[in-house]
């Protein structure tokens, strides 16, 4: 099914005008597919799975109210079973047409998505391996039979520089810049790590002895030499976990990016250098980092010195 063409239009307008990267594309793209075809199913009063967004025009968004973009989050919270923070990012996916549609199409007049509220976030500490648990993961990464130095350099790269998964999918062999890396993060913006000595014997071991000749730029790719997808590197890190023996917690990309934020500050990074390596725009994204675990909490209120025996 064709996306309409005013839907066309803005995902063009995300990557060349506002340097979206392609993955945030897709994303929106699928946020808001959803989004009309619900709007559609409510117009046409048929199921959502029957609609054809491709036919919809631009009468169909003017006409879009704040209330119709509530029933949208109801509708994902209660029947497609949406977590706050996914209902949070198709917010953000609406706001972002909506501000299209009056700010540079002059489509709308008064933009109801100005007042549309994000899903309030439980704040959780971030899940993390412990440094033991960081080691084992690396060690079975040795283990590998197949894929062996490509595994090694993946899971090296993710737990030194805290990468996203998307920025590790997406780095190229001209991103090595003698013992730097060039990062390309959320909204395309560039940032400069530093390799240390086990990311650049990783990243020499996969080259040296693995990677199969290619024209292709990209640092991972396949046996096709294709570039790995993200969905591989997460089976590739779930496997590792579990050959790991590491239980209690779903392991993923993403974790081990908690991982390096939570060893470097308990090692004494200060809060400011942790939030440049991850990239992260705004600091209050970082300060999560700076929790205090349980056993460490418990230990300090023992040391009280009013605490007395019984």
């Amino acid at each position: 099914m064709k996306d309409p063409l005013f839907l066309r239009d803005f995902l063009v307008y995300l990557q060349t005008v506002k340097g979206y990267s392609k993955l945030t594309v897709q994303e929106y793209r699928k946020y808001l597919r959803l989004f009309f075809r619900f709007i559609q199913s409510q117009r046409n009063e048929t199921p959502i799975e029957k609609t054809n967004i491709s036919i919809m025009t631009i009468d169909d968004v003017v006409s879009v109210s704040l209330e119709d973009m509530y029933l949208f989050l109801h509708y994902c919270e209660n029947e497609r079973g949406h977590k706050p923070a996914t209902r949070k990012v198709r917010v953000q996916a609406i706001r972002a047409f909506y501000a299209y549609a009056k700010k540079v199409k002059g489509w709308i007049e008064k933009n109801p998505a100005e007042e549309l509220e994000t899903p309030r976030l439980n704040r959780r500490l971030p899940v993390y391996l412990q440094e033991e648990e960081a080691r084992r993961l690396l060690e079975a990464a040795q283990q590998q039979k197949r894929h062996k130095y490509r595994t090694i350099c993946m899971t090296t790269l993710l737990l030194h520089l805290g990468l996203r998964l998307s920025e590790l999918c997406q780095l190229r062999l001209s991103s090595i810049q003698n013992e730097w890396i060039r990062i390309v993060g959320k909204g395309n913006k560039e940032r400069m790590l530093p390799l240390n000595e086990s990311c650049k014997q990783a990243i020499f071991d996969y080259l040296s002895k693995e990677r199969p000749p290619s024209p292709s730029d990209y640092l991972f790719i396949t046996q096709k030499k294709t570039p790995v997808c993200p969905r591989t590197v997460q089976r590739i890190i779930k496997t590792l976990a579990a050959e790991a023996g590491i239980s209690g917690k779903v392991i993923t990309p993403h974790k081990l990016r908690h991982t390096t934020a939570t060893l470097l500050h308990r090692n004494g990074a200060d809060i400011r250098t942790i939030q440049q390596l991850l990239g992260h725009e705004n600091i209050s994204t970082t300060q999560i980092y700076t929790h205090v675990e349980k056993d460490q909490l418990q230990d300090i209120v023992s040391k009280n010195p009013l605490n007395q025996r019984a």
